[in-house]
C-alpha cells in the first residue's frame, strides 16, 4: 500500500509524494528525508538513478515514472534529461524497448527546446531508433549524431568522452584521407583510439563533409548519414565484443551488406563435401557489385572475435603437414573457388595431389615423382597461398573503395552546370540567386536512362530544387525553394538550355546551398514520370552581406555571355547568365556586379575607383616552360573612375576576349576591387572560368 506522508508547516498542508517503492532497504534514512517537494524530486531522481545503477530495475522504474509523468518545474533542464536517460534505460533492461524508445525520445524533444544536452540520452536514443527503424525517429537520429560530434571538441568527462570516441571510431572508418587529416580524426588499429584536432576547426569539417554526403538535398533527411548510423547499429549487435568492433563490423560499416555470407567448412553448407572439426570459424564475404577483389575471409583467431586472415589461417598451428592436412586443404580451397575464381588455380593443384596422395594409399604407387612426399608439397602450396592471399589483399587495397554506398548510385548524373550570387536588397537583406543551364544533347534519351525509358515519350520535366538555409551550428533549420521547367520538344533544341534561375532571400548569416535538379520522362499514354537523371551541386558555407550602411559592400561577380549577332556594347540589357566553367576563347563575356553603401562627399556626390584585373594562367605550357618548371602566367589590370549621386549602382565589365584571353587555353580569374574615394574603404570579389581555344581560332 502506498503511504502518503504529511507535514503541518504554518497552518498549511504540505504533501509529499509516495515512498514506500523508494524506502527499501538499498535506501537509508537520509534519502527518505526532504522539506519540500522540489527537494523531494531530486532526491527520488538520485535515489531512482542509484537502484538503476545497482540492478534494481523494478524499483527504478516504480521511483522514476512518476517523476517523468508529471511536469515537475523543481527538476532543472539537466536533471529531466538525466530523468529520461535512466527511466529508458530501465525499460530497455526489463526489455521494453518500445517504452524505452518513447522515453528517449521525449527527452530529446526536451533536449531541443532547452540549453542542456545529454551525451548518454542522445547515444541511446540514435541506438534504440536505428535498431528498432523507427522510420518517425529517422531525422532526429541524425540530428542527435550530429549534436554529438559538433561537442566532441568540448571538455568531456570519461564516460562522455568515450561515448563521442565510440562515434569518432566508426566515422573514422569512412573518412577520406583529406579530412582525416584536417581534423585528426584517424583509427589507431592498434590502440583502438582516436581523437580529433581541437584547434584545426576539425568539428566544422566535419559537418561540412558530412553536408556533402546528403545524396538527395531536396529532402530533409540525410539518406548517406543515416545508411552510416545503420550500419554502425548492426556491426555494433553482430560484430563487437566488449565494445570494440571486430574486421567483419569494419567492413560491414564501410561496404554494407555483403552479396554472399558463407563459412567455409562448416556444417550446413550445400558445397561441404566433409566437415572438418578441427578449422577455425570463419566467414567468407563477397561483394562482386563493387569490385571482383571486394572479398574478405574473416577467421575466429579469439573467442567471438574475427579477424581479417588468409587461407592457412583457418587451421590451428599445431596441425602437421601431412595427408590429412592436405586432403583438408583440398575441401577448402574447393569451396573457396566455388565462391571466387581467385582460389582456382591453387585448388585445382591441390586436388590433383591429393589425388595422387589417395591412390598411392590405396595402390601403393611410390612417391609424387614430381611433387615429392606430401610433407614438402604442403609447405610449399602454404607459401604459395600465402604468397595469394598477400597479393589480392594488396589489389583489394587499391581497386575497392573506402566506403560503398547504395544511397548515390540511384541515377544516372545530369550534367548541369550552376553558379550562384548575392545580392543586397535596399531592405538590407541578403538575395541568393541560383543561375544554371545544361547541354541540349544531354535532355534527350540516351542509353544511361535505363531499358524503361524507350516506354515513354520525348517530353520531359526538369525539376529544379535548391535547399537552402541550413545553419552552420545545428543544421536545423532548412527553407527549400522549387521551380519547375517543362521541354515539350527537348530535340528543338540547339546547344544549351536556356539559362534559368531561381533565388531566394536568405535570413541567416552563415548558410549552405544544397541544390538538385531531376529529370523526369513522362508517359505519353499514362502521364505518369520516372525519374531519368539527378544532379546535386553544394556550395557550402556562405555568408551574407554586410547590411550596416556604414560599409562598403559588393554583390558577387555574374558571368554574362553576349548572344552571337548582339552588340557587345548592349550587353547591359542583352546579357544572359553564363553558368558553365569552361569558356570559348572566342565567346564575348562579361561581368555584372552591385556596389552598396557608397557614402557621399559635401557636394552629396559618390566617387569611387573600379579596378578590375585577370590574372591568365595557361594550362598548356610550352616546352621550355614545363622543362624549367616556369609558370605560364599573365595579368592585366584595368582602372577606372566613376561619379554618381546613388549609395547603390550596377557596374557592367565587358571583357576583351580576344586580347586577354589570347588563343591558349587558360585557367582565367577576373578580380573585381572597389574602392571608395571619399571613406577610402575597399572591398574587393573574383570568379574564376576556364578558357578553351575553339577549333577555329587555332
Amino acid at each position: 500500500m502506498r503511504m502518503l506522508l504529511t507535514a503541518i508547516l504554518g497552518g498549511g498542508v504540505l504533501m509529499l509524494c509516495g515512498w514506500d517503492t523508494c524506502s527499501a532497504q538499498d535506501v537509508t534514512p537520509n534519502d527518505t528525508m526532504g522539506g519540500t517537494c522540489g527537494f523531494h524530486d531530486e532526491r527520488a531522481l538520485h535515489i531512482g538513478v542509484q537502484l538503476a545503477k545497482g540492478g534494481k530495475h523494478r524499483r527504478a522504474l516504480e521511483c522514476l515514472s512518476p517523476l517523468f509523468s508529471r511536469d515537475s518545474t523543481s527538476l532543472g533542464a539537466e536533471q529531466r534529461l538525466s530523468l529520461a536517460y535512466w527511466l529508458g534505460k530501465v525499460h530497455h533492461h526489463r526489455a521494453r524497448r518500445r517504452q524505452a524508445l518513447e522515453v528517449w525520445r521525449m527527452g530529446m524533444r526536451q533536449s531541443t527546446s532547452s540549453p542542456g544536452f545529454h551525451y548518454f540520452l542522445a547515444d541511446a536514443f540514435i541506438r534504440a531508433a536505428i535498431q528498432r527503424q523507427s522510420t518517425r525517429d529517422y531525422a532526429r537520429a541524425t540530428t542527435a549524431y550530429l549534436a554529438l560530434l559538433r561537442r566532441s571538441d568540448e571538455g568531456l568527462a570519461e564516460q562522455e568522452r568515450e561515448i563521442v570516441q565510440k562515434h569518432l571510431r566508426e566515422l573514422a572508418l569512412i573518412l577520406p584521407p583529406r579530412v582525416q587529416r584536417e581534423t585528426g580524426v584517424r583509427f589507431d588499429r592498434s590502440d583502438f583510439e582516436t581523437s580529433i584536432d581541437k584547434k584545426s576547426g576539425a568539428v566544422g569539417t566535419l559537418m561540412g563533409w558530412w553536408r556533402t554526403q546528403d545524396p538527395v538535398p531536396s529532402t530533409r533527411q540525410n539518406e548517406r548519414l543515416f545508411e552510416h548510423l545503420r550500419r554502425v547499429a548492426y556491426a555494433r549487435a553482430n560484430y563487437s565484443q566488449d565494445g570494440r568492433l571486430d574486421d567483419r563490423g569494419k567492413v560491414y560499416i564501410r561496404l554494407g551488406q555483403p552479396h554472399r555470407d558463407v563459412s567455409i567448412g562448416m556444417p550446413n553448407q550445400e558445397t561441404v563435401s566433409r566437415v572438418s572439426t578441427r578449422l577455425r570459424r570463419n566467414e567468407f564475404w563477397t561483394y562482386p557489385h563493387i569490385d571482383q577483389k571486394a572479398y574478405y575471409l574473416f577467421v575466429e583467431k579469439d573467442p567471438e572475435v574475427f579477424d581479417l586472415g588468409g587461407v592457412t589461417d583457418l587451421f590451428p598451428p599445431d596441425m602437421m603437414p601431412g595427408r590429412k592436412y592436405l586432403y583438408e586443404m583440398e575441401t577448402v580451397l574447393r569451396e573457396l573457388a566455388t565462391f571466387h575464381g581467385d582460389y582456382g588455380l591453387p585448388s585445382a593443384d591441390v586436388f590433383d595431389r591429393a589425388s595422387w596422395s589417395r591412390d598411392n594409399q590405396q595402390y601403393g604407387l611410390g612417391p609424387d615423382p614430381i611433387d615429392g612426399p606430401v610433407r614438402g608439397f604442403v609447405r610449399k602450396i602454404e607459401d604459395r597461398i600465402e604468397s595469394v592471399d598477400q597479393q589480392n589483399a594488396e589489389r583489394r587495397r587499391r581497386r575497392v573503395p573506402q566506403v560503398y554506398s547504395e544511397t548515390s548510385n540511384e541515377y544516372p548524373n545530369l550534367a548541369v552546370a550552376s553558379r550562384v550570387s548575392r545580392y543586397l536588397t535596399r531592405e538590407g537583406h541578403t538575395r541568393l540567386e541560383m543561375y544554371w543551364s545544361v547541354p541540349a544533347d544531354l535532355l534527350r534519351n540516351t542509353d544511361d536512362m535505363g531499358a524503361g525509358a524507350g516506354r515513354y515519350n520525348d517530353g520531359y520535366d526538369v525539376t529544379f530544387l535548391t535547399t537552402l538555409l541550413r545553419r552552420g551550428e545545428n543544421h536545423g533549420r532548412q527553407q527549400t525553394k522549387s521551380t519547375k521547367h517543362r521541354i515539350d520538344d527537348p530535340f528543338s533544341l540547339r546547344g544549351v538550355l536556356p539559362p534559368q534561375s531561381v533565388s531566394t532571400i536568405i535570413r541567416d548569416s552563415l548558410f549552405h546551398v544544397n541544390c538538385q535538379w531531376d529529370q523526369y520522362i513522362v508517359s505519353e499514354a499514362t502521364g505518369d514520370r520516372t525519374i531519368a537523371r539527378r544532379h546535386v551541386t553544394r556550395y557550402d558555407t556562405l555568408t551574407a552581406l554586410d547590411d550596416d550602411p556604414a560599409t562598403l559592400e559588393i554583390s558577387d561577380l555574374k558571368l554574362l555571355s553576349v548572344p552571337e549577332g548582339r552588340s557587345a556594347t548592349r550587353i547591359a540589357t542583352v546579357g544572359i547568365p553564363y553558368p558553365f566553367s569552361r569558356v570559348d576563347t572566342s565567346q564575348t563575356l562579361g561581368i555584372k556586379f552591385e556596389i552598396y553603401h557608397l557614402q557621399s562627399d559635401v557636394d552629396g556626390r559618390t566617387r569611387y575607383t573600379v579596378d578590375y584585373t585577370v590574372h591568365r594562367q595557361e594550362t598548356e605550357k610550352g616546352f621550355f616552360a614545363t622543362l624549367f618548371g616556369r609558370e605560364d602566367e599573365k595579368e592585366t589590370t584595368v582602372t577606372t573612375t566613376h561619379q554618381g549621386q546613388d549609395g547603390r549602382t550596377t557596374e557592367y565589365i565587358l571583357l576583351d576576349s580576344k586580347n586577354l584571353f589570347e588563343k591558349e587555353s587558360s585557367t582565367v580569374t577576373v578580380t573585381v576591387k572597389i574602392t571608395d574615394e571619399v571613406t577610402g574603404q575597399v572591398v574587393a570579389r573574383s570568379v574564376s572560368f576556364q578558357t578553351v581555344a575553339s577549333i577555329a581560332q587555332k
